[in-house]
């Protein structure tokens, strides 16, 4: 699922949305950092 389509979809409920650079190591795996908070 896409960041934007989640942010879409948890519109209003969404607190926080924190998006970290996405880093590809030596072996080419790529390791996504994010935080989502939503309101409870």
């Amino acid at each position: 699922m896409k960041i934007s389509e989640t942010a879409d979809k948890y519109k209003g409920k969404i607190k926080e949305l924190d998006l970290n650079p996405v880093l590809v190591t030596e072996n080419g795996v790529s390791i996504a950092d994010a935080l989502l908070v939503k309101y409870v």
